[in-house]
C-alpha cells in the first residue's frame, strides 16, 4: 500500500478520516507534521494542550523551529521569541512562570541539539519523512494527516504519496471546531 497524504480545510476530518484509515487494520500509523512541535509544547508547558488558548504558542514554535532568521541569531532569540509568544498564557502564580520559562529553555536546548538541522522551511517535512521511512522499512503504511502547504505536497508526490482531499461543508466544519476548540 502506498503512504497517504490528507489535505483539506481546517475542521473537515482529515484526521478523522486518517484514524478510520489506520482502525481497518491496514497496517498503517497515522503520522502529523506538527506532533514534534505538539510534544514540544507539552513539554514547555507541562500539562495536556489546551486548543483553545495554545494555537498561537504552538504556530510559534512550529514558525520559530523552521526559521533561518532565528538559526542565524541563535538559540536564544529563539527563546526569547518562545517565550514572547507565550504571553498570553495563564500562570497559577510567579513560581509557575518562572519553571515554565527554565522548561523552554532546557526543552529547547535539549531539542536543537539532537536535531542540528532546526532553522530551515523544511525541517519539519525532514523530520516526517524520517518516521515515514522507518515506518515503510518496518512493512507498514504512513498516513499523514495535516498536509497543509504546496511544497509539502510537491514533496510527498516525489516520495510516491497518494493523496486524499477531504471537503465538507461550512456550516459543518464551524460546528466541529467549536466543539473541538472552544471557538471557531
Amino acid at each position: 500500500m502506498s503512504n497517504i497524504a490528507i489535505f483539506g480545510a481546517i475542521g473537515a476530518g482529515k484526521t478523522t478520516l486518517a484514524e478510520a484509515i489506520v482502525a481497518n487494520g491496514s497496517g498503517c500509523e497515522v503520522l502529523s507534521f506538527a506532533s514534534p512541535f505538539k510534544e514540544l509544547a507539552v513539554a514547555m508547558l507541562n500539562r495536556p494542550l489546551d486548543k483553545s488558548t495554545d494555537r498561537l504558542f504552538l504556530a510559534n514554535i512550529g514558525q520559530g523551529l523552521r526559521s533561518d532568521i532565528l538559526k542565524f541569531m541563535g538559540l536564544h532569540y529563539l527563546r526569547e521569541f518562545i517565550l514572547l509568544s507565550s504571553v498570553g498564557l495563564a500562570y497559577e502564580n510567579e513560581l509557575a512562570r518562572e519553571q515554565f520559562i527554565y522548561r523552554v529553555f532546557k526543552v529547547l536546548e535539549d531539542f536543537t541539539k539532537a536535531n542540528p538541522d532546526w532553522g530551515y522551511a523544511d525541517f519539519w517535512l525532514n523530520l516526517t519523512l524520517k518516521k515515514v521511512a522507518a515506518l515503510n522499512k518496518s512493512g507498514r503504511t504512513a498516513v499523514i494527516d495535516d498536509l497543509r502547504f504546496k511544497h509539502e505536497f510537491d514533496v510527498l508526490k516525489a516520495n510516491d504519496f497518494e493523496f486524499i482531499k477531504v471537503v465538507c461543508d461550512q456550516s459543518a466544519r464551524e460546528a466541529r471546531i467549536i466543539a473541538r476548540d472552544g471557538k471557531y
